[in-house]
């Protein structure tokens, strides 16, 4: 479920957006992200059951991404990263186009920033062994079926 959502998301940023191909795209610890070129890290660092979506066949979980950029410039991250705001901000939900089948059945996956005050931004950076930069937060909200829904579908 969570390398699913995370291609899924990879899948429609490189899908909506002519500036980064699904090549540029990481999944990497960030202080392990090589950020020698252009490119994209999305990092699922927190997961969490929503209690109050479960269902007999079906139960939800948060997972929220730390979405950084690196591009050979500063203006070219800001720039880059805006680009990815704008675009995600165009979509409450991820459509089923680019949903990988796992996610597909239990509903719409639902797609939010998720916010953070300044002094939370630099406990998280130090927590991660990281210097501090610009990113984004998104938090995607999907269905975990079990295994045996899962073969069913189409």
């Amino acid at each position: 479920m969570i390398s699913a959502a995370s291609q899924t998301l990879a899948g429609l940023i490189a899908q909506e957006m002519s500036q980064i191909s699904k090549e540029q795209i990481s999944f990497e610890h960030p202080r392990l992200w090589q950020k020698g070129k252009p490119g994209l890290n999305l990092y699922c660092y927190h997961v969490q059951e929503i209690d109050h979506l479960r269902s007999s066949d079906c139960r939800w979980f948060d997972l929220t991404f730390l979405v950084s950029v690196a591009d050979y410039t500063s203006l070219g991250e800001q720039d880059l990263l805006s680009n990815v705001l704008a675009m995600l901000s165009q979509h409450q939900s991820l459509p089923d186009a680019v949903l990988d089948r796992t996610l597909c059945g239990g509903g719409a996956i639902r797609l939010r920033f998720f916010p953070q005050a300044l002094a939370e931004s630099i406990q998280f950076w130090a927590v991660l062994c990281t210097p501090l930069q610009l990113a984004l937060h998104v938090t995607l909200t999907v269905p975990y079926l079990p295994l045996n829904q899962v073969a069913l579908m189409p």
